[in-house]
């Protein structure tokens, strides 16, 4: 029991700060408007498929192992309205991470749902929304995607950074404040 309590309140802070991070003013933007949509239940299915087989790579003496998750993330940015897009990859990771043991699941499962919000955060205070493929939404997209193979600390940095970019100064406050609690948490 002494690893669990002592990953519990990470868990704990990650998933609260996921939760807000979530009902972030940002979530409550209009969609990008495109020809062609996904709903949120197509983000479950396309995240559950493509995070679930891990790849392993040996190199050498050295082995490497991931996972092609965050290319469900990259395409949920540009064609899940922001309200649906947490909920559909915090499922699909749910699922996906199903097989896990139960203190690494609600791990697994925070830190999906703190990289979505985070993630669609810095995406949206950068992309056009009248241009997402042209180079803003294609930069915000790959700036959003750099805290996913990192840790909790690179994403709470990043936030910190792309605050400036966020037009509403209750948005930046809160998310000022929210950065610095999960900065202080962690």
């Amino acid at each position: 029991t002494g690893p669990v309590r002592r990953v519990s309140p990470l868990n704990i802070a990650m998933a609260i700060a996921a939760v807000a991070l979530a009902f972030a003013p940002v979530q409550t933007a209009a969609p990008i408007d495109l020809p062609v949509t996904l709903s949120w239940w197509a983000l479950v299915i396309l995240v559950a498929i493509v995070e679930f087989p891990s790849i392993h790579l040996h190199i050498r003496s050295e082995s490497h192992s991931f996972s092609l998750g965050e290319l469900g993330l990259c395409i949920g940015l540009f064609l899940v309205p922001p309200a649906q897009f947490v909920i559909g990859a915090v499922i699909g990771a749910a699922i996906a991470k199903l097989r896990l043991p139960p203190v690494k699941w609600v791990f697994n499962v925070a830190m999906w749902g703190l990289q979505a919000a985070a993630s669609l955060i810095v995406f949206r205070a950068v992309a056009d929304a009248n241009n997402p493929f042209g180079a803003r939404g294609v930069a915000g997209a790959f700036i959003a995607m750099l805290p996913s193979p990192l840790c909790p600390w690179q994403a709470v940095q990043t936030i910190k950074a792309a605050l400036p970019c966020v037009t509403s100064p209750a948005a930046r406050q809160t998310g000022d404040t929210m950065a610095n609690r999960i900065a202080n948490t962690i």
